[in-house]
C-alpha cells in the first residue's frame, strides 16, 4: 500500500511517517556527535573531522538521506564546511 507523505521535520516536500519518526529519533544523537567531533574543534586541529560519510541500507538508507539533508541545512555545519 502506498502511503502518501506529508511535510515534516522542516524539510521541503513530503516524508513517509515511518522515515520521519525514525529520523526524529536519531537526530538528537547525530547532533551531539557533530558538536563533539566537529563544531567544538578549532580549524586546524589535527583531531578535527574533515569529511562525513552517511550510509545505510533500506530504512537506514532513507534515514541517512534525510539526516544528510538536515546536516546540510544546519547553519553551524555550513560554517564548518566553509572553514575547511
Amino acid at each position: 500500500m502506498l502511503v502518501p507523505g506529508r511535510p515534516q521535520l522542516g524539510i521541503p516536500g513530503r516524508l513517509h511517517d515511518g522515515f520521519a519518526q525514525r529520523t526524529a529519533a536519531v537526530w538528537p544523537a547525530v547532533q551531539q556527535l557533530l558538536k563533539q567531533h566537529i563544531l567544538n574543534k578549532a580549524p586546524g586541529d589535527a583531531s578535527r573531522i574533515s569529511q562525513i560519510y552517511v550510509t545505510g541500507t533500506s530504512l537506514g538508507g532513507g534515514i541517512g538521506q534525510i539526516v544528510t539533508y538536515m546536516m546540510q541545512a544546519s547553519a553551524a555545519l555550513r560554517w564548518w564546511a566553509r572553514s575547511m
